[in-house]
């Protein structure tokens, strides 16, 4: 089996509007929870970040 990361996406891989609707605010917090910690500040204009593996 592909790990997830790098096979293609398919259509099994994409929720119906209602499924997505149902998880999407604690979906959303938890990326950005995520995103949070790989996040820096270059400057006052400009912010990387880096991928998780």
């Amino acid at each position: 089996m592909i790990p997830a990361v790098n096979r293609p996406i398919s259509r099994a891989d994409i929720l119906a509007p209602d499924a997505y609707d149902r998880i999407r605010g604690d979906r959303r917090r938890a990326i950005i929870a995520l995103k949070r910690d790989r996040r820096l500040a270059i400057g006052p204009h400009v912010t990387a970040y880096f991928e998780c593996r």
